[in-house]
């Protein structure tokens, strides 16, 4: 181990962790001081869904929750993460040697302020630090792995390499795609450096092989916990039933899919809501600008790969490279081919390393390490400022996500309250006692319209109501709003059915010694 501590740069490892606590803080900030509970995290106040975890291949859930505890505690939740995802940016800049404190600093607020994470601190607040815990364990196996191959390739490198991404897939199988995208990006820059064609070919081969093992070794504890604890396999979207079909009829579009939403991702960013002129939502003017910007990055980035090889008249590691670079959006979504064509927004992580590679590489040239001296044609700022924009632009994106949630809870708040009021008011009601059944959700309520200039404002996770999904009612008003009653549900009967929508006349009345209240149709 003695190469480990001795490369453990403090320096860098302060300026990683200092950048990301605050982007994170600057991104996600406002929602850690509010409360915006809702989705998954509003029914798993308290988590209890151990078994279900382990049901979908997430075995590491209930000791996780057993160290941090089980109630999701928001600033507790969110140091962890700033601190997981601030240790991934700094093993992500010695592994890709990026040297200079800005490119670091750049790293960590395109891996801190994002899509993933904004949307799981939207709506997935509950799992969010053992997802960047994923994010640090994926990175991790890579650098162990470097370091095997850097300390005489001594075995005991190659243990935690192994049970990073066994732990890591025991979290959340999506970051396996951070591991092969990481990976496939030293072995590109490696073939713009000293390295032999051959040396890079089999260190691509170990790396493969100790994925592989990795993958099998997870499968094997799993299926452990499975019989021992005599637990089912889900086989909902997100579950792992079908994996033995990912070698079939539909393979082929599983992968045109991968390619296809790596695409989408470039050409189609989320963006902050700027202003409305005569009508005109001028969001889509920032839209083409991260397209321009995007377009930019990767052709600076692949000029910058190419440019040693070519000036070398080097035929076959060019032709290595464009084989690699053209491959490297099945490496960074593999999870896409895996899941059978699959995906949403959580499962993306992987993409975001098309920024840090490009980062990679301008911070290459800064150091002048294994790549040629910028051109006239590729001055620096062709990648540093689209970054930049793309930086400012998640952050403000996040913040007005979370303001959205606030007016949404706001909006629940005041609406349930009145409703309570009113339930509280009917005669003969016992509290704690009466049986009272909501029938519809808000999700649909016309009390609860959607928000106008915030429609667009919209992640994974995150509805037109802070109620996403049918009994979160119930939920609120036990677990946000603390008020004893007793819930039950009812029928969609015909008298239901005629009753008119909460607040209008009629809208609250006994049906069968019940407290039926029509939220929606």
């Amino acid at each position: 181990m003695s190469v480990i501590t001795k490369e453990i740069n403090k320096s860098k490892l302060i300026i990683s962790l200092s950048g990301a606590i605050a982007f994170y803080l600057f991104a996600h900030g406002f929602r850690f001081s509010n409360m915006l509970f809702s989705g998954d995290a509003l029914f798993q106040l308290c988590q209890n869904d151990y078994a279900w975890q382990i049901a979908l291949g997430r075995f590491m859930h209930p000791f996780l929750v057993f160290v941090r505890g089980s109630l999701t505690s928001p600033w507790l939740i969110g140091w962890l993460s700033a601190i997981w995802i601030g240790l991934s940016v700094y093993l992500i800049s010695d592994y890709l040697k990026i040297e200079k404190p800005l490119f670091i600093i750049l790293c960590a607020a395109i891996m801190t302020g994002n899509p993933v994470f904004i949307s799981l601190n939207s709506a997935f607040l509950q799992v969010s630090d053992f997802y960047a815990l994923a994010l640090l364990l994926s990175v991790a196996a890579v650098w162990f792995t470097d370091k095997w191959f850097a300390d005489k390739r001594k075995w005991y490198l190659l243990v935690p390499a192994i049970f990073s991404i066994v732990f890591s897939l025991g979290i959340y199988q999506a970051y396996l795609c951070v591991t092969v995208g990481l990976v496939m990006i030293k072995a590109i820059k490696a073939l713009s450096e000293d390295d032999s064609v051959v040396e890079t070919s089999i260190k691509v081969a170990v790396y493969g092989g100790i994925t592989i093992l990795s993958c099998g070794l997870y499968f094997i504890i799993w299926k452990t916990f499975q019989k021992a604890l005599n637990i089912w396999t889900a086989d909902s979207y997100n579950g792992l039933s079908d994996i033995d079909e990912v070698i079939g009829t539909g393979f082929f579009s599983s992968v045109a899919s991968a390619y296809k939403n790596v695409i989408d991702f470039i050409v189609n960013p989320e963006v902050f809501y700027s202003l409305t002129f005569r009508s005109v939502n001028m969001s889509i003017l920032w839209i083409i600008i991260f397209r321009i910007s995007n377009a930019l990055i990767i052709f600076a980035t692949i000029y910058l790969v190419l440019i040693n090889n070519i000036k070398k008249k080097a035929t076959l590691r060019c032709l290595l490279q464009v084989a690699l670079m053209a491959l490297l959006p099945l490496g960074i979504n593999i999870v896409c081919i895996i899941s059978q064509g699959m995906q949403h927004t959580l499962m993306i992580y992987g993409m975001l390393l098309i920024y840090i590679f490009s980062i990679s590489e301008f911070s290459a040239i800064s150091t002048n390490h294994g790549v040629a001296k910028p051109t006239k044609w590729i001055p620096s700022f062709l990648c540093i400022v689209p970054i930049v924009l793309l930086i400012w632009n998640n952050c403000v994106y996040a913040n007005q996500v979370y303001l959205k949630k606030a007016l949404q809870q706001e909006a629940t708040t005041s609406l349930l309250s009145r409703m309570i009021n009113d339930i509280e008011n009917m005669e003969g009601y016992v509290l704690g006692e009466t049986p009272v059944a909501l029938s519809g959700n808000l999700r649909s309520c016309k009390s609860i319209p959607t928000l106008e200039n915030f429609e667009t404002i919209q992640v994974y996770g995150m509805g037109d109501s802070l109620l996403t999904y049918g009994g979160s009612e119930n939920f609120y008003i036990n677990y946000i709003l603390n008020v004893d009653m007793n819930l039950v549900s009812i029928a969609a009967t015909d008298e239901v059915k005629k009753m008119p929508c909460y607040p209008d006349f009629g809208s609250i009345k006994y049906i069968d010694d019940i407290i039926v209240v029509k939220i929606s149709d």
